[in-house]
């Protein structure tokens, strides 16, 4: 099931993070890095309802949470028509359609939002990542060099975006 996260979700969005960050290094936060409170969880899943083109997203089955897209709209006149996205879907549901289901819901939503770009990152050697997203018909924009160090390593990533 896909649904817009509520304020009661945060505890279990938190959780959700804690572990889709402990399952893999591809993440901009790693395992235990994220120091989020409760209220700060809350908030910014207020601030996704609240604010034209914001979006929290969830992924949920019998077992609970297991995905998040997370849109953020531009605030000023000349970029209310981008977002950026912030995804992850946990190792359990990978190959099964979740990923691909909350995309397609955010291309529909975008597009009644009068989104007309959306806009992520991606690790260089994220290779089954940034497959996915050209197959949801984002194209690379270019490479950004050295803007993360992940186990003491400079890593790259791709700009990556689609006009809808």
């Amino acid at each position: 099931m896909i649904r817009t996260a509520e304020r009661n979700d945060a505890g279990r969005y938190k959780r959700l993070m804690a572990e889709l960050e402990g399952e893999t290094d591809f993440l901009l936060y790693g395992r235990d890095e994220r120091t989020w409170t409760l209220d700060r969880v809350e908030g910014m899943i207020q601030h996704c309802r609240e604010q034209q083109g914001s979006l929290l997203l969830l992924s949920e089955d019998e077992w609970g949470l297991n995905g998040h897209v997370t849109v953020l709209g531009g605030s000023a006149p000349r970029n209310r028509h981008a977002a950026g996205i912030i995804t992850g879907v946990k190792k359990r549901v990978q190959g099964t359609g979740v990923a691909d289901e909350l995309f397609d819901y955010v291309d529909s939503w975008a597009r009644d939002h009068g989104i007309l770009r959306l806009e992520l990152t991606v690790m260089v050697r994220n290779t089954r990542a940034v497959r996915f997203y050209e197959k949801h018909g984002y194209i690379k924009e270019g490479r950004k060099q050295g803007t993360l160090m992940v186990d003491g390593q400079l890593v790259d990533e791709y700009m990556m975006a689609k006009i809808l």
